[in-house]
């Protein structure tokens, strides 16, 4: 895992921490909105890879589908957090992580959209 991008790694430990966050949920909600919330952060996780090794003139397209992917990924994240199912200083916790990761996708974006 050292050579992996930092975006990478950042989305992994994230999931890490997503996935003893939702073991938390309601056994209604765990295995629903649970395990979409997991299923989009593995998709992204999965679309920063294929980034990372593709073809450059791939690359945009696999990066735009990933900041869409992270953007659905917020609004589970808020749902759940308003649906009381995330306390305010696990979902304070995970906005930060989204948002650095979001800030570390623009920043790919940028880079490649240069090039």
């Amino acid at each position: 895992m050292q050579n992996e991008a930092p975006i990478i790694l950042k989305t992994y430990d994230l999931y890490k921490s997503i996935h003893v966050i939702v073991r938390l949920f309601p056994r209604e909600e765990k295995y629903t909105l649970g395990e979409k919330i997991k299923e989009a952060l593995t998709n992204i996780l999965e679309l920063f890879i294929e980034a990372e090794f593709c073809p450059k003139n791939l690359k945009g397209a696999i990066l735009e589908k990933a900041s869409v992917r992270l953007d659905f990924l917020k609004l589970l994240i808020r749902m759940s957090y308003d649906l009381k199912l995330i306390n305010e200083k696990r979902y304070i916790s995970i906005e930060e992580n989204l948002q650095e990761i979001g800030k570390m996708l623009g920043g790919w974006l940028r880079s490649y959209r240069n090039t």
